[in-house]
C-alpha cells in the first residue's frame, strides 16, 4: 500500500566509517525532508541520493513539487521547518 503517490528514485552509496550519531542524523534529516515532500509539495517524482567521499557526506532530495521561496523560509516564525534539521 502506498502512502504517497510520488515515484521515488533512490541512489545510495552507504558512507563508511561514520559514527552512530552521524548515521542517525542522516536518517532523521532524510525522514523529515521526505515527510515534507509528502505533506507540502504535491510532487509526483522524488529523487533521493546519498553520496560520500573522504571529507563529506552529501544528501540530496529533489522533487517536481510546488517549492517555496528559500529566502523567506528561515524568517517563518510559525514553524521550525528547515531550521530544525540537524
Amino acid at each position: 500500500r502506498s502512502m504517497h503517490p510520488a515515484k521515488l528514485r533512490a541512489r545510495i552509496a552507504s558512507p563508511r566509517g561514520i559514527s552512530r550519531c552521524q548515521e542517525e542524523a542522516i536518517y532523521r534529516v532524510s525522514q523529515e525532508a521526505l515527510q515534507n515532500v509528502a505533506k507540502h509539495s504535491g510532487a509526483t517524482r522524488v529523487m533521493f541520493s546519498l553520496d560520500s567521499d573522504d571529507r563529506r557526506i552529501k544528501l540530496r532530495i529533489a522533487d517536481n513539487g510546488a517549492g517555496f521561496p528559500t529566502e523567506t523560509a528561515a524568517e517563518n516564525t510559525a514553524s521550525f521547518g528547515l531550521a530544525c534539521m540537524p
